[in-house]
């Protein structure tokens, strides 16, 4: 019985994969965007692979529909470190680009946090609607030569470059937003 439940979740899994390569309700998808549908909410997600996880290194965007309305963005900030280090607890994030620096303030319970014992790591991320100055943000950092992300916590400061790759799956993640009827009208 086990066995039968593994492989009937091992089809779905692959036929959901399919679906979402294949376009789902938005066209041809790129290889490396997977969806997620949640039940709960009527909610399917557009994300980069690999999957969304508070466990990645991440400044990504990623695409909301429900059957009927519009597209809406969401941005996801994450940090990981291993256990040799203090936890962060980060409450800002800091932004320089080739030309310009932004802060983006959060409240303390706004930044999510895990511990995972198994990795011997932590995960503190962000998740915020896309707002007029976050939506700047990213296009000047899609824009840049150059980007460094700054993780300001209680317990100290950490940065990293992003990579080529991140600033092109934004841009292709605005697009995919586009696709779907998604416009630059934010409330």
């Amino acid at each position: 019985m086990k066995k039968r439940l593994l492989i009937v979740s091992l089809l779905l899994f692959c036929f959901g994969i399919l679906w979402a390569q294949q376009g789902g309700t938005g066209g041809n998808l790129p290889g490396w965007v997977v969806t997620r549908y949640d039940p709960n909410t009527g909610i399917t997600w557009y994300q980069p692979e690999p999957r969304y996880s508070e466990y990645e290194n991440t400044f990504a965007l990623r695409v909301g529909m429900k059957q009927a309305g519009k597209p809406w963005l969401v941005l996801r900030i994450a940090y990981t470190y291993g256990w040799n280090r203090d936890i962060l607890l980060i409450y800002k994030f800091s932004i320089r680009t080739s030309d310009k620096s932004f802060v983006i303030r959060t409240s303390f319970n706004s930044v999510n946090r895990s511990i995972n014992h198994i990795k011997q790591n932590y995960s503190e991320w962000y998740d915020n609607y896309v707002y007029p100055e976050l939506y700047t943000i990213i296009n000047e950092v899609i824009a840049s030569q150059s980007v460094i992300i700054g993780f300001h916590g209680i317990n100290g400061y950490a940065e990293r470059a992003l990579t080529k790759t991140e600033q092109e799956r934004l841009k292709a993640m605005l697009d995919l937003y586009e696709q779907f009827g998604g416009d630059y009208q934010f409330k």
